[in-house]
């Protein structure tokens, strides 16, 4: 709860080019410098990577051909395995944005989801789960913009090649249903 209130009570209009986004965005990098040390002097790597993706795609929304250019969209990505892992190998991504939609708090949509994750980080890190392979937990900015910080990760980051599974965290909430959606080669 205290990672919410952060983040939807105390730092507010998390839009893209705001100054909340810019402070949402420190307070998390912050939060997992604080695990990256922790986690230092055990058998798991921490690593963090800032990146700002540019990029362009097309789209049909409502009917509607869109374009969308982009550049400088803030992203955090933080990889976390054994020791021993090697660069390319198999990971698990798991998916949560910073921002917010216009005119909302973004408690549910989705500070939650960041907190979600964030105390999934906790966790790994204070047990010393080693994970049986890596796990890369990615805070993007601009989904509320068409997916444009997911976009500018997957076809840009460094570790995009080696995904294996996406998990997507949206709209984390005490209500509303539970829904899994699988896609891959074929389907």
């Amino acid at each position: 709860m205290a990672h919410i209130l952060q983040l939807a009570g105390n730092i507010r209009d998390r839009q893209q080019s705001t100054r909340g986004l810019h402070q949402a965005f420190e307070y998390v990098e912050s939060e997992l410098r604080n695990l990256q040390s922790k986690a230092s002097s055990r058998e798991l790597r921490v690593e963090i990577d800032e990146s700002f993706a540019n990029g362009s795609f097309n789209m049909v929304f409502l009917g509607h051909s869109i374009s969308n250019t982009y550049q400088n969209h803030r992203n955090l990505a933080v990889r976390v395995s054994a020791l021993e892992a090697q660069e390319g190998e198999v990971a698990v991504l798991v998916n949560g944005h910073l921002d917010a939609p216009l005119g909302s708090p973004g408690a549910g949509d989705c500070a939650s989801c960041v907190a979600t994750m964030l105390e999934v980080l906790r966790y790994i890190v204070d047990t010393n789960w080693i994970p049986p392979s890596p796990i890369i937990f990615l805070f993007n900015g601009a989904e509320e913009l068409f997916l444009l910080g997911a976009h500018g990760f997957i076809t840009t980051h460094k570790w995009r090649n080696s995904l294996g599974a996406v998990i997507n965290i949206e709209s984390t909430g005490a209500t509303g249903p539970d829904l899994v959606v699988q896609s891959g080669p074929g389907t």
